[in-house]
């Protein structure tokens, strides 16, 4: 079987100061403001991929990932058990340990060896640095036993590989965490890829194991909560995904992985550069205040990261400010890639593809001035928009298509979808199909907006769960809505006609003279949210962020929140 693994760490109060900084040597010295924690606590899930992931079905994994530092890591090639179960606990690549199968030796003799014939582990580091340190190691697949050097733990167990026995073992954890407090306690679960391989990564049946495995997670992260929240650190990461029956192939249904790490502090921390299975061994050894070996090629992920606290109060527009061009893959991606949401433009073809552009025409991206809706996706798919959009640069860039933004969108940090105008209601039966196929398409990773309150009211009625908010200029003219040139819209009008489409908020241009902070005020004490776009200005959108709106749309979210990265979001909201 395959493994995936998650590590589960609750941190010691993390100061700001504890991740900001330059990388230093690897052996930085911390800020004084911040300590080693005491205990870490490491869980795997085997057979884990962030693209398998149901989120509604795990919702403890949610809420150490909502409170916590999450990143889509990647694990090593080949996407089997062996290899990546190496290269987590060992901090380094297949090159370095050896292992390159499932077999039960190393490939090759690794690189660096303990007299057991293993590449050095993080339990092999824990008992070279701190002979007196206890650490226990549970797991459930033999494997595991061979690609790292567990006999330097005081403690290990393998179970068998069943929910009854995770269950049962689950609670043996909790006891050694109450009567030993580890170091380092370690315990994997392999059920989700068992399952996998028995009905497909993507079948309700894994989606159930999920789940069960979730209420082990869950009952872990409780009583670290309750009793070693003070100095104790959760990671959390998984060796691979799934696709079909299997994995070991570079899909990225197998190659993207969940990581994350849990700690009182850490909400609003993101991390600056991408996370591999090789840095959680490093991660755990800087989280302990332990040497990181130089022959380790991963490194501490935390150390890498920076506080952004307007994650989820700031959108990206149409993926912009990152260099790439607008409503393009790769502008969502970089967006994603830094913590943040974003908004994308969707219209559709004559036969009904959905896919990401602003205008209606095909006239500002190269092609002929002919309405996308009559034309077919076979068309619109060779139109280069990034050449045309951002230079030789980007050539050779189509416009995605709408599931493959969906794809993309997670962790919690809303991204806007825009419905224009131009597509019509017709779209909306489309759109329904598309993300009720899409798992990351879940109302708590997007909303929809429209100029078009038709459209946001058949949105409403196809997909209630969602929200919608209605895109408006401060100002009324509705023979001429571009000039805004028509009186002030008043928060007693907006309310009404907010209700009277059963829509759930309001997308407003940032005009501060008509969004006043009493104008916002009335429309959320009437139960609805408050966006403005697009705002560019650092001092407006700390303006408009003090007057309480939900969201921010800009094309400089990052420099508006390295600006901003003190303000503090008000008591009692998220």
């Amino acid at each position: 079987m395959k493994r995936t693994l998650f590590a589960v760490g609750c941190c010691a109060a993390l100061a700001a100061a504890a991740f900001g900084g330059g990388l230093g040597g690897r052996d930085r010295v911390r800020p004084s403001q911040w300590t080693p924690v005491k205990h870490v606590v490491l869980i795997g899930v085997d057979g884990l991929g962030i693209r398998n992931i149901v989120w509604d079905r795990m919702p403890n994994l949610r809420r150490l990932r909502d409170k916590g530092m999450f990143a889509v890591a990647r694990s090593t090639f080949p996407t089997s058990s062996g290899v990546n179960w190496s290269s987590a606990l060992c901090g380094t690549t297949p090159d370095l340990h050896g292992v390159r199968d499932n077999t039960p030796k190393p490939g090759v003799l690794p690189a660096v060896a303990t007299p057991r014939g293993n590449h050095p582990c993080i339990f092999s580091e824990i008992r070279r640095q701190e002979p007196s340190a206890y650490t226990c190691s549970l797991y459930d697949w033999n494997g595991i036993g061979w690609y790292h050097d567990s006999a330097s733990a005081n403690y290990t167990k393998l179970y068998p590989s069943n929910f009854e026995s995770e269950s049962q073992y689950t609670d043996e954890f909790i006891e050694l965490l109450k009567k030993n407090s580890p170091r380092l306690a370690f315990i994997t679960y392999d059920m989700c890829d068992h399952t996998g391989h028995a009905s497909r990564y993507d079948s309700p049946e894994y989606a159930n194991a999920c789940a069960q495995v979730d209420k082990f997670i869950g009952r872990i992260a409780d009583y670290v909560a309750a009793n070693m929240a003070k100095d104790t650190a959760i990671v959390l990461f998984s060796d691979h995904g799934g696709h079909d029956k299997g994995h070991g192939d570079t899909t990225l249904e197998c190659y993207e992985i969940p990581f994350l790490v849990h700690a009182p502090g850490l909400d609003g921390y993101v991390f600056r550069e991408p996370v591999t299975i090789s840095d959680v061994a490093p991660t755990v050894a800087w989280l302990l205040g332990l040497k990181i070996p130089d022959f380790w090629r991963g490194r501490p992920a935390l150390r890498r990261s920076a506080k952004y606290p307007l994650q989820k109060r700031l959108v990206v527009h149409a993926g912009k400010g990152n260099g790439a061009p607008e409503n393009t893959l790769p502008a969502f991606k970089a967006a994603v890639a830094t913590g943040f949401g974003f908004e994308c433009d969707i219209q559709m073809s004559a036969d009904n593809r959905i896919f990401a552009a602003h205008n209606g025409s095909a006239l500002a991206y190269g092609g002929g001035d002919v309405q996308f809706k009559t034309m077919p996706w076979s068309e619109i798919e060779k139109l280069d928009v990034g050449r045309k959009l951002g230079g030789v640069r980007w050539a050779g860039t189509p416009p995605p298509l709408f599931e493959d933004i969906l794809a993309l969108m997670r962790d919690g940090r809303k991204s806007f979808v825009e419905v224009k105008e131009s597509a019509g209601t017709e779209i909306v039966p489309y759109i329904k199909k598309a993300v009720e196929s899409q798992r990351n398409a879940t109302p708590e990773n997007m909303l929809f907006i429209s100029f078009d309150r038709e459209i946001c009211r058949a949105l409403r009625k196809a997909l209630p769960e969602y929200e919608v908010l209605w895109i408006i200029l401060p100002r009324k003219d509705l023979e001429r809505p571009d000039d805004c040139k028509g009186p002030a819209y008043t928060a007693d009008e907006v309310i009404a006609l907010l209700k009277d489409a059963d829509l759930t908020g309001v997308d407003m241009c940032g005009d501060m003279s008509v969004a006043t902070e009493d104008f916002i005020r009335k429309v959320k004490s009437a139960g609805f949210k408050f966006g403005v776009w697009t705002v560019d200005d650092t001092k407006v959108a700390r303006i408009f962020l003090e007057r309480g709106v939900d969201a921010v749309t800009t094309n400089r979210s990052r420099e508006i929140a390295e600006e901003l990265k003190d303000w503090k979001l008000p008591a009692g909201e998220l």
